[in-house]
């Protein structure tokens, strides 16, 4: 299995979207005023800083809706389920703004991710997360590229493969 977040065949699909559906019903998020964008910098920066970076802790998210704690097969009696990092309130604070530092595919709906509303501004904000993550020293995951589970690789691959289709 190839990786898709990253890949040019990512880039390419992106770019195709963003050409491709009417923009008239869509916007992009609004600027932010000064005050917000030194917020939104100070939260940045905090997570450059932070082992965990953008992320709270690793819980399993399970089919049943429920969030457990980590600890041996938590959704096994909830119908499945996978494990990840949880966004940090910091992090899901700057949302709202435009901003999702972190994205983890698989717990990202299909909806999110396509952010029909904002001009698919989810799809551009991912390659240059990407981008910011190779030429800035893992940029909001500086600390927490290694943070144990926050990313699992198989369900990231598999929640990219299922976006595509």
């Amino acid at each position: 299995m190839m990786n898709l977040v990253g890949t040019r065949a990512t880039a390419g699909f992106v770019l195709w979207v963003l050409a491709a559906g009417p923009a008239s019903a869509q916007e992009h998020y609004p600027p932010l005023t000064e005050a917000q964008a030194n917020e939104v910098q100070a939260a940045l920066r905090a997570m450059k800083a932070d082992e965990r970076g953008p992320y709270l802790r690793i819980r399993w998210f399970c089919a049943d809706g429920s969030v457990q704690p980590p600890q041996g097969s938590a959704c096994a009696q909830r119908g499945g389920g996978v494990q990840h990092a949880e966004m940090s309130p910091r992090a899901l604070a700057l949302g709202p703004r435009g901003f999702h530092p972190g994205t983890i595919l698989t717990g990202t709906s299909f909806e999110e991710l396509f952010d029909e509303a904002h001009a698919h501004d989810r799809l551009t904000e991912l390659l240059l997360e990407n981008f910011l993550i190779q030429v800035d020293d893992g940029w909001v995951l500086r600390r927490a590229r290694y943070y144990r589970g926050a990313r699992q690789a198989e369900d990231e691959e598999q929640a990219g493969e299922a976006f595509l289709e």
